[in-house]
């Protein structure tokens, strides 16, 4: 059989590498608290906060974005509920 995506030498040291000094990027903001929009975005925003696995809540959190226009912020609204609904409210 043959193969379609042969091995590039280096290619995943490249992307091991690049994993590591990503993480090491952005270890210190891990304990971190909210700053600047969060306010808005996650602590007074509930419909962000959800809890199961029903689609209308789901629905209700991608759509929540403040300002009462979405302005295609669906999907960051939705990430940030799938956030809380695995880790919980914390930064």
């Amino acid at each position: 059989m043959q193969n379609y995506f042969p091995r590039v030498p280096g290619v995943q040291l490249a992307f091991f590498g690049a994993l590591l000094i990503t993480a090491l990027v952005y270890w210190s903001g891990l304990a971190g608290s909210f700053v600047l929009d969060d306010m808005d975005f996650l602590v007074v925003n509930r419909a962000i906060r959800v809890t199961s696995l029903d689609l209308s809540d789901w629905i209700a959190a991608a759509m929540s974005f403040p300002s009462g226009s979405h302005q295609g912020r669906w999907l960051g609204m939705l990430s940030f509920a799938a956030n809380h609904y695995f880790t919980g409210m914390d930064p």
